[in-house]
């Protein structure tokens, strides 16, 4: 499986580094691999999607980021991607 680095994940949804960072640190994103101490953090490409729909539903609805995480993997896993909210 192809995984991506943290700079090509947040240059691919168009987010400061630290944003993306912060944001694997701080949150449950299950398909980022090697998340411990000391070694380099992989996104896989269903991760960067993910991420990319966080990232989109914090800068256009202005929800804050964790909603958007929560709202993110309730979206992911609705079969007709619609979700009350």
């Amino acid at each position: 499986m192809r995984l991506y680095s943290v700079a090509v994940t947040s240059l691919a949804v168009d987010a400061p580094v630290k944003w993306t960072d912060n944001l694997i640190a701080h949150h449950d994103i299950p398909e980022v691999r090697s998340r411990t101490r000391g070694v380099a953090r992989g996104v896989s490409w269903a991760g960067l999607v993910r991420i990319a729909l966080v990232r989109e539903l914090h800068i256009a609805l202005g929800c804050g980021v964790r909603e958007a995480v929560a709202l993110s993997d309730a979206l992911l896993q609705s079969p007709a991607w619609n979700v009350s909210v």
